[in-house]
């Protein structure tokens, strides 16, 4: 699971820049990792072209970003089962929107419908373990960036209320268990 800022310090252009191979393709060559990469897209990926990560999807057969949210199901055991969302946190923060020159396309994206969305596919989910993946934190022991309210008022509400055992975000740049 990749948590955003994918590519510094301006994402990618589209699906031909070369940081897609000086960044991550002849960056993790490693046998480990040929593995799926899933990812959220983080502030910075939004600079250039955001839009060109979830592309990059139908190009590599490791990088998994089907849309900007999306879930995945796996299996734990025979009776186990996690399910994963995946968030745009990015269109919650109201100075990102009020900087669309800066962040590329962010006013294309509505917060509620993405809402919405994770409100349906928590409730339908029947996993026994559901987390939340997304590049901001709700909120922050950090003095770099700290709590993110806009995007806590949207969704902890849902995370409680469906019971979601585990929130993972990036942006912060340092170890935080809360």
């Amino acid at each position: 699971i990749s948590l955003g800022d994918n590519f510094y310090p301006d994402g990618v252009a589209d699906t031909e820049s070369l940081q897609w191979q000086t960044s991550f393709e002849r960056i993790y060559t490693g046998r480990a990792l040929q593995v799926p990469w899933y990812v959220v897209l983080g502030n910075h990926d939004y600079h250039l072209n955001a839009q060109a990560q979830v592309d990059y999807t139908l190009v590599s057969p490791r990088w998994k970003m089907p849309a900007r949210s999306y879930s995945l199901t796996r299996r734990i055991d025979d009776e186990t089962t996690v399910e994963f969302f995946f968030l745009d946190s990015n269109p919650y923060l109201t100075g990102y929107r009020a900087n669309p020159a800066k962040y590329r396309g962010i006013l294309d994206e509505d917060p509620a419908r993405q809402t919405a969305w994770l409100a349906a596919a928590l409730a339908r989910s029947t996993a026994a373990w559901k987390i939340v993946c997304a590049h901001h934190p709700l909120v922050s022991a950090s003095s770099t960036h700290g709590d993110t309210p806009e995007l806590a008022a949207a969704i902890l509400p849902l995370l409680q209320r469906h019971g979601v055992q585990l929130y993972l975000n990036g942006h912060e740049h340092d170890l935080q268990h809360l």
